[in-house]
């Protein structure tokens, strides 16, 4: 349960309508990881920040089953 939940269609909706494919979003609130899956859905390039280790691991845990194979880069 995050604070601020919402649908993937949200993000989704923003990212059609005002990037362009492989173009590169910047989510500084990264929560549970819903704009980098709609992010990568949409075939844009995704980099986020999150300083919860929970919700780190939720994100990555979410990106790899949804999209087995992807390259997730780690910055500490």
């Amino acid at each position: 349960v995050h604070a601020a939940t919402f649908p993937i269609d949200l993000p989704n909706h923003f990212i059609k309508t005002f990037t362009n494919e492989h173009e590169l979003i910047f989510e500084p609130f990264t929560g549970t990881g819903t704009t980098m899956v709609a992010c990568q859905n949409l075939f844009r390039k995704c980099r986020g920040i999150e300083i919860s280790p929970n919700y780190c691991a939720v994100i990555l845990q979410r990106m790899t089953d949804a999209f087995p194979g992807i390259e997730i880069k780690k910055i500490k």
